[in-house]
């Protein structure tokens, strides 16, 4: 049986509807953005635009110069150095496969990146003992330090001797901030970053949110919304 409803029925149907569409982000590719001003879930929303496929990873591969030396990795510290001469007089060197560190090093002068866990690989099991030991230099010459240590984080789940995944490994990475990790002789280390999020501060001069951000996430891990105040 077909049921008739009245001219208010019908209106109040409609801007139910309406107020159901623009509660939650459109996720079957329609543009719900001209309309309701959410973003599409599948898409770019109006107020920041998403990571390219090459800019949502770091491979950083740490190798020994003297491989019956230990060694001592510094990773980011744009104002610190952006050449290789730290890393290089401490018996190492650092390569990205997606770039490389001095190219890194240099796109964090314009903008920051927020990291949002990691995959840490050794060559022995010994290796996962040591600790990320991550530096902040304040303007006024004040320091901040704090280390993490990739093996307390260790579960059960998905063992591999090896290998570890950080999944609470979270940092906003600026031109004073870096990252030490020492590596025992005879080793070779490999961690893959996951960026959630870039800044790009020339995109001012375009009227556009500074904040590009990841819509993918880390594996088995839930995304958690970084928005660009918080930077």
């Amino acid at each position: 049986m077909k049921i008739k409803r009245t001219a208010y029925q019908a209106k109040s149907l409609k801007g139910l509807a309406r107020n159901a569409q623009s509660q939650f982000a459109n996720v079957i590719g329609q543009d719900a953005n001209a309309k309701y001003g959410f973003g599409n879930a599948v898409g770019n929303s109006q107020d920041h635009n998403t990571l390219g496929d090459f800019d949502r990873t770091l491979v950083i591969e740490i190798a020994l110069i003297d491989s019956t030396a230990i060694g001592v990795a510094t990773l980011f510290g744009a104002a610190l150095d952006l050449t290789e001469a730290t890393n290089t007089g401490n018996n190492v060197t650092v390569t990205i496969q997606e770039t490389s560190h001095p190219k890194v090093k240099a796109n964090i002068l314009a903008g920051a990146i927020r990291i949002n866990g990691g995959v840490l690989n050794t060559k022995t099991a010994a290796q996962l003992a040591k600790g990320i030991v991550v530096y902040k230099d304040g303007i006024a010459g004040d320091q901040a330090k704090t280390s993490y240590y990739p093996l307390a984080r260790r579960t059960s789940k998905d063992y591999t001797a090896t290998q570890i995944d950080m999944i609470d490994f979270k940092q906003v990475i600026d031109m004073n901030t870096y990252f030490t990790y020492s590596l025992l002789a005879g080793e070779s280390v490999s961690i893959t970053l996951f960026i959630s999020d870039i800044v790009d501060t020339g995109r001012v001069l375009q009227g556009e949110n500074v904040r590009i951000e990841n819509h993918n996430e880390m594996p088995g891990v839930a995304k958690e919304r970084a928005y660009s105040g918080r930077y």
